[in-house]
């Protein structure tokens, strides 16, 4: 036989959007379709609504993060990748009612300009409800991570509410922050999948990194990924690449409303399409909204499913 060449157009996910944006089909009809058939994927289990989710979320953070979103009506975390410090607590200001959560990545703030810089922004934090995510991606061996989180010039673990790792290391990123949760209260994230381009990321390396995870359900908070990989309620699922426009070439954009309602992701994560634009407070406003929105029609369905 001659080899036959598959060529991927578009995905299930895809379809029932469309559908239901053209109003062929009901919230109601798409969420009973996903769940047939998560019935057959690493999905399969019974998705509940935000109250008793509250009371199943493991890790004290998250749970409070969790909280923080229902409260302000927000599940939208800011990705602010600018490096000077006045600029990153002025857009925080402008935007803080909106977000409830900030990602940074905080190797690139040029703290010499504001040495008490990370005091102000937990202090900002702690006054409008909005937690604090740094971005570095930790893959290392446990001391180097210990020293990097403890003793290092940003020292988040003295600030941050949770840092994203990688598992490419095993368990060493997830012993560390152990060690270093002896004295601190730090969740982390494993980073399963990312939004760019011709990414490296497998399906088998996301499967062991989510293995391996869920055996440090103590200090893991949930997980950064595309589209929600695994039915535990336990844990939060925050997803970036976030944006409305498209041909952006280094990213794969996906918008809200796919993000939440059929990708089932708890928390989605915007960058450019606030911090870029010429009215932050205006697109932060707008993204919350929108993606507030469809958590609660899938809430809504979820509830009145039956």
């Amino acid at each position: 036989m001659r080899d036959v060449m598959e060529l991927l157009l578009f995905n299930f996910t895809d379809v029932l959007s469309y559908l239901n944006e053209q109003a062929l089909l009901t919230d109601c009809e798409c969420l009973k379709i996903s769940n047939h058939l998560l019935a057959f994927s690493d999905l399969a289990g019974k998705f509940i609504d935000h109250l008793d989710r509250l009371s199943v979320i493991y890790h004290p953070n998250a749970r409070r993060l969790w909280e923080i979103a229902y409260s302000k009506q927000s599940n939208l975390c800011l990705a602010c990748d600018l490096c000077s410090p006045s600029e990153i607590l002025k857009l925080v200001e402008d935007v803080s009612t909106n977000i409830c959560s900030l990602k940074l990545h905080a190797e690139i703030i040029t703290i010499s300009e504001m040495p008490d810089f990370f005091l102000r922004l937990k202090e900002l934090s702690q006054a409008h409800k909005f937690m604090l995510i740094n971005d570095g991606n930790y893959c290392d061996d446990s001391d180097v991570i210990i020293e990097l989180m403890m003793n290092s010039p940003i020292k988040p673990a003295a600030w941050a509410d949770f840092v994203t790792v990688q598992c490419l290391n095993g368990s060493s990123v997830f012993e560390a922050i152990e060690k270093v949760n002896k004295d601190y209260n730090v969740a982390c994230l494993p980073v399963i999948e990312m939004s760019t381009s011709g990414n490296f990321f497998t399906e088998e390396y996301k499967k062991r990194a989510l293995s391996l995870a869920q055996q440090y359900r103590k200090i893991v908070g949930g997980f950064i990924c595309q589209k929600r990989p695994i039915n535990d309620p336990s844990f939060l699922y925050i997803s970036p690449g976030i944006h409305y426009k498209r041909g952006m070439k280094d990213q794969n954009w996906r918008t809200p409303d796919k993000a939440v309602r059929f990708n089932r992701d708890d928390i989605i994560v915007v960058g450019r399409g606030i911090t870029k634009e010429k009215f932050s407070r205006v697109w932060a406003y707008t993204y919350q909204q929108i993606s507030w929105d469809a958590f609660m029609i899938m809430d809504n369905a979820i509830v009145n499913r039956e």
